[in-house]
């Protein structure tokens, strides 16, 4: 409750605000995440003894945009996203376009809500799981619009750190394998609006902020 309330506030304060951005401003932006989660097991052979499977997860954005006005900009960004594990291998390109406002909460505090639109493409490899060569890949294909609210720090007059902070998304996937016809389409609304769920990224602007 306490975080929901704490979410609650930091909106209603960013839309009384104004941001002071300047107008036509190009800035370069990117992001990086990475996480290992390991399982411990059985081993089905020998129920005595255990196996640690490893399961890699990395995201990595860059883009570029452009300030429109002294409170929203417009661009582009390009996306990969890397999976793994001893299962299954994933891997998909993004390519998109993004809005973004900004709302002034101090000098150097900014609540940076964004709209994104993205197509991806990429492929999966499931591994046989008997260890054998019976490999299934299947070709992806994804559409991707989704809200991200972010917090955005001035370190000085060009370079800003950037938490995002959690997303709403809707995204449209379509899985194809490689030597038949069969087509499987998954669409799914995902809400991760958890205060404690965040990529930091930062922002480079090539001219000066306002003063």
């Amino acid at each position: 409750m306490k975080k929901t309330l704490q979410t609650l506030v930091l909106v209603v304060l960013a839309v009384s605000a104004k941001a002071q951005i300047t107008n036509k401003v190009t800035f370069l932006e990117g992001n990086i995440s990475h996480s290992e989660t390991k399982f411990k097991a059985l081993s089905p052979s020998f129920q005595s003894s255990s196996f640690i499977t490893v399961a890699k997860a990395t995201s990595l954005n860059a883009g570029m945009g452009f300030t429109t006005s002294e409170e929203s900009a417009f661009g582009f960004s390009l996306g990969r996203i890397s999976n793994s594990s001893q299962e299954i291998k994933f891997g998909l390109t993004r390519i998109g376009m993004f809005y973004q406002k900004f709302y002034e909460l101090s000098e150097k505090f900014y609540f940076t809500p964004r709209l994104e639109f993205s197509l991806g493409f990429g492929k999966s490899t499931f591994f046989d799981p008997i260890g054998g060569s019976n490999n299934i890949s299947v070709n992806n294909r994804e559409m991707l619009i989704g809200f991200i609210p972010a917090i955005q720090y001035f370190i000085n007059e060009k370079w800003a750190i950037t938490a995002l902070i959690g997303s709403i998304s809707y995204a449209r996937l379509k899985e194809s394998q490689s030597d038949t016809d069969v087509e499987f389409i998954t669409k799914n609304v995902d809400v991760n609006l958890n205060i404690n769920s965040f990529r930091l990224g930062f922002q480079y602007y090539l001219m000066k902020k306002n003063q």
